[in-house]
């Protein structure tokens, strides 16, 4: 029985140090795991934007609550090809893009009421890629409105 007992003590002392073994080899490998994905999983993300390429675009916004007839409406807005002047109706909204960052966006707009009893009201937003349009610049009043707005972001 004491060769028995000795030969079993003999295999549990083998199979106590071949699972330490074991186990610092899987520790090393958890490390090796652990470390391989904080230095490769944690690099930028294809969604982040390089604010020196960014595209951005500009929304100008004009509208009048002029009830007159013969009321003029007007609205001049900086673009890519220069400033361009839009007539006609209440009510205006374009956009325009893509500009790089330092565009000066501007827009002005004409009523033509008379008396300046009519209000008009100027926006201008940006969005940068396809992040969702901010306002930037407003402004409202009588006659001829103005707003502008660097783009700096």
């Amino acid at each position: 029985m004491a060769l028995c007992e000795r030969q079993g003590m003999t295999l549990y002392w083998n199979f106590l140090m071949m699972n330490k073994i074991k186990t610092k080899i899987m520790k090393k490998i958890f490390l090796f795991l652990v470390t391989t994905v904080l230095l490769f999983g944690c690099s930028k993300s294809e969604t982040e934007i390089n604010i020196e390429t960014a595209q951005y675009y500009v929304k100008y916004e004009a509208s009048t609550n002029s009830k007159y007839i013969g009321n003029i409406f007007s609205v001049s807005v900086n673009t890519d090809k220069g400033i361009q002047t839009f007539t006609g109706g209440h009510t205006f909204e374009q956009t325009f893009g893509p500009f790089k960052k330092g565009f000066v966006a501007t827009i002005e707009g004409k009523d033509s009421s008379p008396g300046g009893v009519s209000t008009v009201i100027v926006n201008i937003s940006v969005a940068r890629g396809q992040e969702p349009f901010a306002l930037k610049a407003t402004n409202s009043g009588s006659g001829t409105v103005s707003a502008t707005y660097t783009i700096d972001y």
